[in-house]
């Protein structure tokens, strides 16, 4: 039996955010100097330096640092699994004990005692909300969240969450079953913890408050988002099947939904006025729409306008994103970009939709000489086609085919039609994807453009490489790599198929989808990397055997991906999809490409691992491929710009 040699574990997870966790700090230091029975584990992320070096430099004599290499959805299991004590409290970094006067300090002690004494599986005391000063907020919400409490039962929480988590004492050994903490629920994990748990046990509550919540628009706690309310409803409504029950759910969902878009989505992005950032007038200026620009996590689509950005400035032209976020982020500077960013209201089928974005849209379009929708995204597609008119110069950066959804791509046939006479310029990647294309004839051949991408040396900091990656690579094995977002054209079946097929094969996989990182983690064989950078990117792709590049339909257009593998010398594996995958690699010179969309990787894998003599030569013919995908690529597309606004200017 594991030996607990402290009665509660406070478990605080943090990132990058310094002066919040100075404050919690000096708050756990002094928990210590007043003799409480208690371990600190926070949970930090490999990368996240300066955090780790703060803690190291406290001076709490009870710590633990735990590394959580995933999500911040893992951030509770993580410290969980770390922790030796008999129970455990999650705080935030900015969540705070009571601890001003010597009667607080005593209800504190009063409760570490009581639960050594009496063993409960559970205790919750009271909680207040505060905003980021410290005052109370959220009155109301915390005395009715009080009255509930003080009348609680398991039939109360199924339908309204009452519980503040810095206020729950929970024992551990009852909670090591991991549909506890799920990761799989980015939102609320903590409440359809309580659900599951009070039908199981009862709670010893104490009528007093210990904890400060800060809730506030900088937090995650802060932020809004109607899919997170459409999860939470199914949760708990599929988990009580009484139809009673499941009208009081909705209406609570419906009321704290309705709440917090007015307080978060109105009233907060009111007093944050949106401002839009001057640049040179005499600069040619374009919008570009794309559904994400995560700088932590580059798609094909991201890292293509800032590889074409490279050349931007030779030509007089700035590039400026308009984007969507799950984060609280409003603007960056980002290559030179202005960057901004709107908050996603709701996902549906990858197609997100904000009303922030269209907000910002109407305020910026004015500022621009171009519109460039990055396609298909059906709500930009939409914002454009109703709020734009034929004053405005509209390019399309046609990424793909609408390949799985019949119905949706003939509403796209359509807009296509609609768009041609509006369009100033249609941009494609590649002629084979312009030949192979279901929608070739819609494209007027005096408004295509074929743009081949170019990609730059990449020179690796070897200080942004988290540890753990490092120790994987530097064994020297044949390591197999895979890169990409979790898609249906990615070709993840395959991919996870011939890792089922050869335990004795060593894989990397980069990539944040939490489901497929629940599939691969029972495999000794594959090491799983979320939130990976581009510096851990590109010394994957120097240090690996050979890349996998699985996708196997259309709606993969290009593979910015591939062009990262060649110019590190690591040849790939490829299916033939006719786009433009195939321009970049050609069979048996600098990669390996598969005709057969049924056949195994297996075979062809073997064959580069065993052969290491054909693998070398396909590893000297990727330096043919960087001649070919440089960045004077862009020079033409540019170049053709300028033509577009002398004749605009001419007219």
């Amino acid at each position: 039996m594991q030996n607990l040699s402290k009665i509660v574990s406070v478990i605080v997870p943090t990132y990058n955010r310094g002066s919040f966790l100075r404050k919690k700090i000096r708050e756990c230091e002094f928990l210590e100097q007043k003799g409480f029975d208690v371990e600190f584990v926070f949970v930090v992320e490999e990368n996240d330096f300066k955090s780790i070096q703060i803690l190291k430099q406290s001076n709490i004599k009870s710590i633990k640092l735990a590394f959580n290499n995933t999500l911040p959805e893992f951030a509770a299991r993580t410290g969980l699994n770390n922790s030796s004590s008999k129970y455990a409290i999650f705080m935030g970094d900015d969540d705070y004990f009571n601890l001003n006067t010597d009667k607080e300090i005593e209800n504190l002690k009063f409760i570490f005692d009581d639960l050594k004494k009496n063993n409960y599986p559970w205790a919750i005391a009271q909680s207040s909300y505060v905003n980021s000063n410290g005052k109370k907020n959220r009155i109301l919400m915390t005395l009715i969240k009080k009255f509930l409490l003080k009348n609680y039962s398991k039939y109360l929480i199924s339908i309204v969450n009452f519980i503040m988590t810095p206020g729950v004492f929970i024992k551990k050994d009852l909670v090591s079953d991991e549909t506890y903490f799920d990761p799989n629920f980015r939102y609320s994990q903590d409440y359809f913890t309580w659900f599951k748990f009070s039908r199981n046990f009862k709670p010893k509550v104490y009528d007093y408050e210990i904890s400060r919540v800060t809730f506030g628009d900088y937090s995650i706690s802060g932020s809004f988002n109607f899919s997170r309310y459409i999860d939470y409803f199914k949760y708990i409504s599929s988990r009580t099947n009484n139809l009673i029950t499941n009208f009081f759910q909705f209406i609570f969902v419906f009321y704290i939904a309705t709440h917090n878009f007015i307080k978060k989505d109105l009233i907060w992005k009111r007093k944050n006025k949106f401002i839009i950032y001057p640049d040179d007038k005499k600069k040619i200026k374009i919008l570009h729409l794309t559904r994400f620009f995560d700088t932590h996590f580059l798609g094909g689509i991201e890292r293509g306008i800032i590889n074409s950005n490279i050349l931007a400035e030779k030509y007089n032209v700035q590039n400026d994103i308009l984007t969507t976020t799950k984060t609280n982020d409003t603007y960056l500077k980002y290559e030179g970009m202005n960057v901004y960013f709107s908050k996603e209201n709701i996902s549906i089928q990858n197609n997100v939709i904000s009303f922030d974005f269209l907000r910002k849209f109407l305020k910026l379009r004015k500022n621009y000489d171009f519109i460039n929708i990055h396609y298909p995204w059906p709500f930009a597609d939409l914002i454009c086609a109703l709020f734009t008119s034929n004053k405005d110069n509209i390019i399309v950066s046609y990424h793909a085919d609408i390949v799985n959804n019949s119905f949706l791509r003939s509403i796209y046939y359509f807009f296509l039609k609609y768009f041609n006479t509006r369009v100033k310029l249609i941009n494609i990647s590649s002629k084979t994807y312009v030949e192979n294309s279901k929608c070739k004839n819609l494209f007027p051949k005096k408004k295509l453009f074929i743009q081949t991408p170019g990609y730059p040396d990449y020179k690796i900091n070897i200080n942004n490489i988290r540890p753990s990656i490092k120790k994987i690579f530097n064994k020297k094995e044949k390591i197999i790599f895979f890169i990409g977002r979790y898609r249906h054209y990615k070709g993840i079946e395959k991919l996870e198929l011939v890792i089922k097929q050869n335990y004795n094969w060593k894989f990397v996989i980069f990539n944040n989808n939490i489901s497929f990182f629940l599939k691969l983690n029972k495999f000794k064989n594959v090491n799983f990397f979320f939130n990976t950078n581009e510096d851990e990117k590109f010394f994957a792709f120097k240090n690996s055997y050979v890349h996998l590049f699985p996708s196997d339909n259309k709606a993969e257009s290009f593979g910015l991906t591939l062009l990262e593998a060649q110019i590190s010398a690591c040849p790939s594996i490829i299916y033939n999809i006719k786009t433009g995958v195939n321009e970049i690699i050609t069979n048996n010179f600098n990669g390996v490409c598969i005709d057969n969309l049924n056949e195994s990787l297996s075979v062809s894998l073997k064959k580069l691992i065993d052969d290491e003599n054909f693998r070398n030569k396909l590893s000297e013919n990727t330096n043919e491929t960087k001649k070919k995908f440089s960045l004077d690529n862009y020079s033409s597309y540019y170049r053709y710009i300028q033509n577009l606004c002398e004749e605009k200017f001419n007219s």
